[in-house]
């Protein structure tokens, strides 16, 4: 059923253009604009940025305990997306700072230790590397901790101090401080309330907007930031000093560089241990003896207060899990150990319930669009056959498709993790599509 294929289907990004065009205050760019504004010190270091536009990305949850029954939880992301010119910027100074950061954390010893936002591997890849390592160590304690609200609480002065260290300068240029400041000192305008203002429904998605750019410099001066003293502003400055948008090119490398001093000290903290230590954005991962269990989140709190300041543990989504070789894991309020999207007993590799449940998701409202263009056709008010298009279903949503959940990402977990789990947590999901045709 699950065949391997390539996980990269599209070539890598060699550069630092954006591929997406947002739906913004400004219109498109092209290559050769953006490449003389960004490569242009001065300029960038002059560039009036707009304000960020924002809407909340929401994702439903479920979590289950033994004996009760699921509870859905919806997950709140603020994501800011800058304007085309601004994301040019963002991106090519990610562009700049990637190569100097690369070259900093393996001086320092920890290259091995940060795995988010770098081209070292998928999340495939970096799980099971997580979790050959706990079967190669045999008996071992595994903490899964989150971070509470990680970009929200990135502080100013530490990331700053960070970013001058990793340009090996006392302070940064001024393009490089312009962009600092406007990755921290930023504006925003929410994106529903934008919408009205200007006779758009607020629920509109970028392709049912025709104007390109979203309205004129002098709309933007007058009705979204209120010079013409009728509108109220919309514009909303922050002016605290930590957070960082989250949603901008440069927002994950960022997060990183701010965490340098952290992953130093956990590296090292965790090491003396007889342990080791990952981190994949606010996800850390840490592998210790079992005698040396109590010793972690002591060293973990610590941490996180001397070098981040502001960062702390999410509680409720802290797994203790231990493994014993010959045996399945077994943990306090949990059995598994859930990582990068997948789930390890000690023995197998699965897909994680919200990702199989998000999959069953698409699939259901694959089928109800289906049905909803079948009764339109059928009663006139839509070109086409009078049928569902069953085979155009099969290949969006089942194994018998080509660029699919199931042909590209399970099937190339299936392939490397090996064992049949996989395969069997999908294994029923033909007979689902044909029950939901049939009801």
């Amino acid at each position: 059923m699950l065949k391997g294929r390539r996980e990269e289907r599209r070539p890598p990004r060699v550069d630092w253009f954006p591929e997406k065009v947002y739906l913004h205050f400004d219109g498109p760019v092209s290559r050769a604009d953006a490449t003389t504004l960004v490569t242009d010190p001065e300029a960038v270091a002059r560039h009036p940025f707009l304000p960020l536009i924002t809407f909340d990305k929401r994702e439903r949850r479920f979590r289950r305990k033994k004996g009760t029954a699921p509870k859905i939880d919806i997950k709140i992301r603020r994501i800011a997306y800058p304007s085309n010119r601004d994301s040019c910027i963002f991106s090519y100074y990610a562009h700049l700072l990637n190569e100097p950061y690369e070259e900093l954390i393996k001086n320092l010893g920890i290259d091995d230790v940060v795995i988010g936002y770098r081209k070292i591997g998928s999340n495939i890849d970096l799980a099971l590397a997580a979790f050959s390592e706990v079967k190669t160590r045999g008996s071992c304690v595994a903490f899964a901790f989150d971070i509470s609200g990680f970009f929200d609480n990135i502080d100013h002065a530490i990331l700053k101090k960070n970013w001058c260290r990793v340009l090996n300068v006392s302070e940064l240029p001024e393009d490089h401080y312009k962009v600092f400041r406007r990755l921290t000192k930023f504006s925003t305008v929410n994106r529903q309330a934008c919408l009205r203002r200007l006779g758009e429904k607020p629920s509109s998605r970028d392709r049912d907007i025709k104007r390109r750019p979203i309205c004129s410099i002098d709309q933007f001066r007058n009705l979204i930031r209120g010079d013409d003293g009728v509108s109220t502003n919309l514009v909303v400055p922050w002016k605290r000093e930590y957070r960082i948008p989250q949603g901008t090119a440069l927002s994950a490398l960022a997060a990183n560089i701010a965490m340098i001093d952290f992953d130093v000290e956990m590296r090292q903290s965790i090491v003396a241990l007889g342990g080791s230590y990952r981190r994949y954005s606010d996800d850390i991962l840490v592998l210790v003896p079992p005698s040396q269990r109590d010793a972690v989140p002591l060293i973990l709190r610590k941490a996180l207060k001397v070098t981040t300041r502001r960062l702390r543990i999410n509680a409720k989504k802290t797994d203790e899990i231990e493994f014993v070789p010959g045996a399945l894991a077994k943990g306090r309020g949990t059995k598994n150990l859930q990582y990068l999207g997948f789930l390890f007993d000690g023995e197998r590799q699965l897909l994680r319930p919200n990702t199989l449940a998000k999959y069953y998701r698409r699939l259901h409202r694959a089928v109800a669009s289906a049905k909803t263009q079948h009764k339109k056709a059928a009663a006139g008010k839509l070109a086409g056959r009078s049928n569902i298009h069953r085979r155009s279903l099969l290949a969006k949503v089942t194994h018998l498709g080509t660029e699919n959940f199931i042909t590209t990402y399970a099937a190339t977990a299936q392939s490397k993790s090996g064992g049949q789990g996989i395969r069997r947590q999908l294994a029923g999901h033909t007979r689902k599509l044909n029950a939901l045709l049939e009801h």
